[in-house]
């Protein structure tokens, strides 16, 4: 008797499990270049790019928010434990980090061979349209617009009060460094709206002082 067939839908299954166990296209030679990498700021950035190119290809917005994005814009001055990022698609994103090798604990989905942890947040730019692309090597992150980052800081500062001195200190140096691109009456409007005008007043005052004395 010739050995019976898979049901067509079992097979089918079967397939289906087996593509969504795919290790995505160009992974392994990425990890090669991770393990290589010994400047977490750098190897955080080249994942962070890789995994928002296989985001956009299934049509999944990302976006870097908190503490990762302090550190994009700051070229590494200020450092993060984990990547805080924002994604149009959840599920998406957390089955490509699943391929990746990620496990979830807690809310961070962690890879402990390369030490790289992501932090998929709930919190989105309060625009879009004003996120800044940053290119890494032929990968492009979309970062939250460094308005809505000083905001953050300064909201975390008067209100969620884990570290407020640190969240003071990366809003002051962003407000600096960017203080003549910053759109003032944007910036002004978001501080009104979460009741952190007097923090941005002062940190204003603050960094047009030492602009000066430069």
């Amino acid at each position: 008797m010739p050995p019976q067939r898979k049901n067509d839908g079992v097979r089918r299954q079967d397939e289906e499990s087996a593509k969504n166990d795919e290790t995505p296209r160009g992974w392994k030679e990425l990890v090669k270049r991770l393990r290589k990498e010994e400047n977490l700021f750098k190897r955080s950035a080249l994942f962070t790019g890789y995994l928002f190119y296989l985001l956009s290809k299934k049509n999944v917005d990302a976006y870097l928010v908190g503490g990762t994005a302090v550190a994009f814009y700051t070229s590494g001055q200020f450092t993060t434990g984990d990547i805080d990022i924002t994604v149009t698609d959840t599920e998406k994103a957390e089955k490509l980090l699943k391929q990746m090798g990620f496990e979830k604990t807690g809310r961070i989905w962690l890879n402990q061979k390369l030490t790289l942890a992501i932090d998929i947040v709930d919190t989105s730019p309060s625009s879009k349209a004003r996120a800044r692309t940053i290119l890494i090597e032929r990968f492009q992150i979309k970062v939250v617009c460094v308005e809505d980052l000083i905001i953050d800081r300064l909201v975390a500062a008067k209100y969620w009060r884990s570290s407020p001195k640190y969240d003071i200190e990366q809003a002051t140096v962003l407000f600096k460094a960017y203080l003549n691109s910053i759109d003032k009456p944007y910036i002004k409007q978001l501080a009104n709206a979460q009741h952190v005008d007097d923090y941005l007043q002062e940190i204003e005052e603050w960094a047009t002082k030492q602009t000066q004395l430069d």
